[in-house]
């Protein structure tokens, strides 16, 4: 057993996240209260996903256990730090060593849940001659952030329909319920609120006792074929009740919790959405109804369109005869995506805009 040693890694940005196509740096940094004779000094860097859960599985007549488990790589590296043959110790005292990786664009966010977890992690393994190897292994946090501005469709507007029919005694028909919800787009950040119209028509004789509107975050767990499912509420938020035999609209404005979202682009093994769920209960001796609207929460809003001559924004006209024309175009001259709707509109002006994206 080997005393008066002590070593650790230390990431040069331990209070903050690292982004993709960073340089994350640091140091292994050592301590020895005698001479060494260290061989070697070497650091691995790696990033993964791992998912992992058990199912009960029926074999022949009897039931059984069995894991189910599956894993992702998205990067490794590996640097020597220092490495020495011979009967040369490393002196009494302090040494750094320095190191740099660079991660590769577009990994997913750290990320851990019910059944799985994306983790990055640096482990700094020294080899001593004569003693048995030292390891230390330490996480940092990386965050891929999820421009909304690159994804156009996601300021469409987005409408869900639904409706069931009530039954006394299960099965004399008292009447039929419908919900209707309409947000104006489906692309949020963190500490928004989503602008939400709900008609509700209620013609039965079962009055809605609570309608409640949930922002819901939905993961599906993958390992081959197998899958596995959870759900965390974010936010509850209540939007009132209906009398039976009655029609109303609500309209309100969904809170989006302020917190981080993970933006796991190129994880195929973890799959997060967002909904926001609308749920009326018309208490005991029936089922709820409900419906879901998908929707995305990144972390850099929408730009504000404004009409301008520049080389990003320009007007035109059209009239109310014209048919509605969704197009997408390449402009080679300026080497960026050009997407463009076209909607009748009475002759009002219609925008049309270019993304960012360069190429």
């Amino acid at each position: 057993m080997m005393t008066g040693f002590d070593f650790s890694i230390i990431f040069d940005q331990s209070g903050g996240p690292y982004t993709p196509g960073q340089l994350v740096t640091g140091k292994v940094r050592m301590f020895f209260n005698s001479a060494k004779p260290v061989t070697k000094i070497k650091i691995k860097f790696e990033g993964r996903a791992d998912v992992e859960w058990s199912e009960d599985k029926e074999i022949g007549n009897q039931s059984s256990s069995t894991r189910i488990q599956s894993d992702e790589q998205y990067f490794k590296s590996k640097l020597i730090l220092y490495e020495r043959l011979g009967d040369f110790k490393l002196s009494q005292g302090d040494h750094v060593y320095p190191f740099g990786v660079l991660l590769p664009k577009n990994i997913p966010s750290s990320f851990a849940g019910s059944y799985g977890k994306i983790t990055y992690f640096a482990i700094a393994k020294i080899e001593i001659s004569g003693h048995l190897d030292k390891t230390r292994k330490e996480f940092f946090f990386v965050k891929n952030f999820l421009n909304l501005n690159c994804f156009p469709r996601l300021k469409a507007p987005v409408e869900e329909q639904k409706f069931k029919k009530f039954y006394a005694m299960c099965c004399f028909p008292c009447g039929e319920l419908r919900m209707c919800a309409c947000v104006p787009r489906s692309g949020f950040v963190s500490n928004e609120t989503i602008p939400l119209i709900l008609e509700i028509n209620n013609d039965s004789s079962v009055p809605l006792r609570k309608i409640t509107a949930y922002v819901v975050q939905k993961v599906e767990w993958r390992a081959g074929s197998d899958r596995n499912h959870s759900k965390d509420v974010l936010k509850t938020f209540t939007l009132g009740s209906a009398k039976a035999n009655s029609s109303a609209t609500i309209v309100e404005s969904v809170p989006v919790p302020e917190k981080d979202y993970p933006y796991l682009e190129n994880c195929h093994i973890i799959i997060l959405k967002y909904e926001l769920w609308i749920e009326a209960d018309p208490g005991a001796g029936h089922c709820d109804l409900d419906l879901s609207i998908p929707i995305s929460i990144g972390d850099i809003a929408f730009i504000q369109d404004e009409p301008s001559h520049g080389d990003d924004h320009f007007l035109l006209s059209l009239d109310k005869d014209d048919a509605e024309i969704s197009e997408f175009e390449f402009d080679e001259t300026n080497k960026q995506e050009v997407y463009a709707t076209y909607k009748p509109s009475d002759s009002k002006p219609v925008e049309i805009f270019t993304s960012h994206k360069k190429y």
